[in-house]
């Protein structure tokens, strides 16, 4: 065998190699080479998983991922794409039931320990306690703001680096190295700004619940106060019942609220429209439009129309 023969033989093989390797680490070539990812929308379906079912919703997983395969079907069936896949362990969309008690004022003061006395000094001493919850409240939303602001500069900054080096086909070691270390740092101020807005939620859901009784007792007791309007947390429009958002450290849907399978079906659908890039339509009959008023599990030519332009199907 001469050296030609030789030659060809070592490169068929390096070739082979190559191959393997790139395809063994396509996840990291990917992350550094986002030519890989210059998919056509659509193209790849968007695998799914289940994060976190508070138990209070009284739904159990295997439900959940019933309604989750009857609402990503609405969307697949529509263009006869595969557009969502379940992969229990790798899904990278995760979905999250989320609990939202502010509605059960009555429940939350026998939760906190507080025995309503319908005279006056029960109502002055829950007056007490609900001045001392405003002060408490009022210092954790000054801080939770503070912390908020200081997250979403540091998150911005950290998404104009990444897009900086995937846009000239990846980053030295070092700073791809120092750019996993904000990501972790990123992640971890993310759930510790979450526990604390639970804590603002859980106080406002105190506020609410002692607001709510101090005005029947002044109504009954005929004494002239002021109103207890309550805190509001949260949006006043679009779908207050979900959620979905994506940057670079995370892609999720959080459902808050549900009145019965259906209104999770529908707010679901809405959700997982965001996922695949659609916006808010005008048509209230739209899965897609901003409000969760209409009762249809089925999608509508506004809906049809936007995601075909979504995943540029003529």
């Amino acid at each position: 065998m001469n050296n030609s023969t030789l030659n060809k033989i070592l490169i068929f093989l390096i070739i082979i190699a190559l191959a393997g390797n790139v395809y063994v680490f396509r996840n990291e070539i990917a992350y550094y080479f986002p030519l890989f990812e210059n998919q056509k929308p659509c193209e790849q379906p968007i695998t799914y998983s289940i994060g976190t079912i508070d138990q209070r919703f009284g739904i159990s997983k295997k439900e959940l991922l019933e309604i989750l395969e009857q609402a990503t079907s609405v969307w697949s069936d529509s263009i006869n794409k595969q557009l969502f896949v379940y992969d229990e362990n790798n899904g990278e969309l995760k979905i999250n039931l989320l609990y939202d008690d502010r509605q059960h004022s009555t429940d939350r003061l026998k939760t906190l320990g507080i025995t309503i006395n319908n005279n006056l000094s029960g109502y002055e001493a829950l007056k007490a306690k609900y001045d001392s919850a405003i002060i408490i409240y009022n210092q954790q939303t000054a801080e939770l703001q503070a912390r908020n602001k200081a997250y979403s500069e540091k998150l911005s900054a950290y998404n104009s680096q990444v897009n900086y080096w995937n846009s000239r086909g990846g980053a030295p070691k070092d700073k791809a190295n120092q750019l996993e270390k904000e990501k972790i740092a990123l992640e971890n101020e993310r759930k510790a700004i979450i526990q604390l807005s639970a804590q603002v939620n859980s106080q406002v859901d105190d506020i609410n619940a002692m607001g709510t009784a101090l005005n029947q007792m002044a109504a009954d007791l005929n004494i002239n106060a002021q109103i207890y309007n309550g805190i509001v947390a949260g949006q006043e429009d679009e779908f207050q019942e979900g959620h979905y958002r994506k940057n670079n450290l995370i892609q999720e849907i959080n459902i808050y609220q549900f009145n019965d399978r259906n209104m999770l079906t529908r707010v679901l659908m809405h959700e997982l429209g965001h996922a695949l890039g659609l916006e808010h339509l005008e048509n209230p009959e739209a899965i897609m439009y901003r409000l969760n008023q209409a009762t249809n599990l089925y999608l509508t030519e506004d809906d049809l129309s936007a995601l075909k332009t979504a995943c540029q199907i003529k």
